[in-house]
């Protein structure tokens, strides 16, 4: 905890808003922390204790700091792991580079249509990061109305289908 957010007032905040309307818990988008000034979300829940019925508590949790300590996937080789929040900004990325929390709406067309229809997307795209064409899936996270993904890189998916190709060549 930081002792500059004690008493903050979080009446603003879309995760305070869903929890006064009446849902028992909520994560918000990635956002910049107004006391650290680090980009973060939230995760509140409703609490009640006797005649106290407004009581909520709130977990800041730093994305840059989560990453592989939360998140402990195995992958494939060159395989990512992606979270994304409700605008489409990059949350968490488990692949073998550093990633930036930024907005991949616009490079990634995969997760629009994910997001824009809230179902399933599975296509190619020209990776963000290191340019590579992966074979990526979106999917929503219906809870909270994030979107999570995995990619690999085609020519590494396709590697055993060529090699196989070209041993069918020669024997031939």
């Amino acid at each position: 905890s930081d002792s500059r957010a004690i008493a903050s007032n979080v009446s603003e905040q879309s995760y305070f808003r869903e929890i006064k309307e009446g849902r028992s818990w909520t994560v918000s988008d990635l956002t910049i922390e107004r006391v650290t000034r680090r980009t973060v979300f939230t995760i509140a829940s409703r609490m009640e204790a006797g005649d106290l019925r407004h009581l909520m508590i709130v977990a800041v949790i730093d994305p840059n700091i989560m990453g592989e300590q939360v998140l402990t996937l195995d992958r494939p080789a060159e395989g990512v792991f992606t979270l994304f929040d409700r605008e489409g900004n990059l949350v968490f990325f488990g692949g073998s580079v550093r990633a930036e929390h930024s907005n991949w709406m616009d490079a990634d067309p995969v997760l629009v249509e994910s997001m824009e229809e809230n179902r399933e997307a599975v296509g190619t795209i020209a990776y963000p990061i290191g340019g590579r064409d992966h074979l990526a899936t979106r999917v929503p996270i219906r809870a909270f109305g994030w979107t999570a993904g995995a990619s690999r890189p085609v020519a590494t998916i396709m590697a055993p289908v060529y090699r196989t190709l070209v041993w069918i060549a020669i024997l031939n």
